[in-house]
This record gives structure tokens, C-alpha cells and sequence, in this order.
């Protein structure tokens, strides 16, 4: 299988938060944005590939982890 892995760092977004970033539309970066996200979930339907979202603290930062598994 594969696993594509990305991170970004984040500020105060909780686990629970997630799940507005995979919402068509939403975005912390404003308008014009939140598009990406969205779109693997459709995606994720037509090829049935796994999505994996959390936060992790790495060098004194949140991180939001998303990653893809494709078996």
C-alpha cells in the first residue's frame, strides 16, 4: 500500500475540530480557500482510500497531521 502524510501547524484547534477542515468551504486562511480537503473526502468515496486526521504536539507545536492510505 502507500501512505502520504502532511502536516501544518496549527493554533488552538482541538481533535474534536477536525472535522470542520474537510468541510467544502471552510478555511482558517480565508475566502478563496477550503476546497482541498473537501475534495479528498469525495474522492475517498470513488476509490475507497483511508483518511486519518489528528493534532500532535512536535517541538512545542500543534501540528494537524492528515494522512491518505491507499492499500
Amino acid at each position: 500500500g502507500l501512505r502520504l502524510l502532511v502536516k501544518n501547524p496549527v493554533m488552538n484547534i482541538s481533535n474534536g475540530e477536525i472535522e470542520k477542515f474537510f468541510q467544502k468551504g471552510y478555511s482558517t486562511k480565508g475566502e478563496e480557500h477550503g476546497m482541498g480537503l473537501n475534495k479528498i473526502v469525495e474522492l475517498q468515496k470513488k476509490y475507497k482510500y483511508d483518511v486519518c486526521a489528528y493534532i500532535d504536539n512536535y517541538s512545542d507545536l500543534d501540528w494537524i497531521k492528515i494522512g491518505i492510505i491507499i492499500k
